[in-house]
């Protein structure tokens, strides 16, 4: 579970730098998505 956790971390991170550069504030719902996928 900890890796999951960390590799995780590094997701929500991944995805909000996304989010901002896509101009999305709510990086975390189109996250949801790629994690659901």
């Amino acid at each position: 579970m900890k890796p999951n956790l960390m590799c995780f971390t590094g997701e929500i991170i991944r995805g909000q730098g996304r989010g901002q550069q896509l101009g999305f504030p709510t990086a975390n719902i189109s996250l949801g998505g790629d994690v659901v996928e």
